[in-house]
């Protein structure tokens, strides 16, 4: 009798062993999963962080010859030549085509890196939104004590991460590297989209990839006008009142000194977002750490 009830509690203590063994196995198994998970989502965050790096590398829109766009589209703006021929001279004038196609591979380039970026972002989206991020609006009476809140604590509760991407009352990692994305993203609207719209009433990015030196003006609008160049001379006769009016083109208004210095303002965008992006860097290498 006493040998069956050993067995028997041998027996079901095996069960329970087994059991017992298979949920922690499981446990484990499910913990790794979310670890892995986890780091692959971060990984994708990663790579979204920089690849905003690469954009902000770009040579556009800072660029000298953008600025004075304006000049390039008027007809009778040219590098002007003197040549001897005959004891005498002829006038030239050439149209600044480097200047043309400067632009034109910075812009392209810049091009191309911004749809590697807006895929990247695609991805890095889906993986806040998988680490837990809110995107939903709380209702007015909610959002009124956010507000509040903010104005007395001075703890903000909304983040503008990406285009068109929402990011409220974060917690952890999230808070952590939020405060870094906004930022990211206000300098990313500055130099890509404000100070292009200070320049240029448009820019027809769809014939970029074809468009020809005639067709200048069809790719950019510029908003400021033109340097009123005299027209250029058709007959010999009306030379020497050309020459008279005509001014060194590289001689500068005021507004378009203004135009050159606003340069500056697109490098300080550059230098802020850089520190961001490596502040948003450590904040994912901390959490890489925790999460292993």
């Amino acid at each position: 009798m006493n040998e069956i009830l050993l067995a028997f509690v041998t027996f079901v203590l095996g069960i329970l062993a087994t059991v017992v063994t298979q949920f922690f196995n499981r446990k484990f198994q499910l913990q790794e999963q979310r670890q892995q998970r986890r780091t692959e989502r971060l990984a994708d965050v990663e790579n979204w962080i920089n690849s905003y790096r690469s954009l902000f590398q770009c040579k556009y829109p800072q660029l000298q010859e953008l600025a004075l766009a304006h000049r390039y589209v008027d007809p009778n703006f040219g590098i002007v030549k003197l040549d001897l021929i005959n004891g005498g001279f002829t006038l030239h004038q050439e149209q600044n085509k480097e200047a043309f196609e400067h632009i034109c591979k910075a812009m392209r380039e810049f091009k191309a890196v911004e749809s590697k970026h807006k895929a990247a972002e695609k991805e890095a989206i889906f993986a806040l939104r998988a680490l837990g991020a809110n995107s939903i609006q709380p209702n007015l009476l909610v959002s009124l004590v956010l507000y509040l809140r903010l104005k007395v604590l001075r703890q903000n509760f909304v983040y503008f991460v990406g285009d068109g991407f929402e990011l409220w009352y974060p917690k952890g990692f999230l808070k952590e590297i939020a405060s870094h994305l906004s930022e990211i993203k206000k300098q990313k609207d500055k130099l890509f989209h404000e100070f292009p719209s200070r320049l240029f009433y448009n820019i027809n990015w769809e014939i970029l990839d074809n468009v020809q030196f005639e067709q200048f003006s069809r790719l950019l609008l510029p908003r400021h006008p033109k340097k009123n160049f005299p027209e250029f001379p058709k007959s010999r006769e009306k030379m020497r009142d050309y020459l008279e009016q005509f001014t060194d083109t590289e001689v500068y208004t005021e507004d378009e000194i203004d135009l050159l210095e606003s340069l500056d303002s697109m490098e300080h965008c550059r230098q802020i977002a850089d520190r961001e992006i490596d502040n948003a860097l450590l904040v994912i290498e901390k959490y890489k750490t925790e999460w292993l």
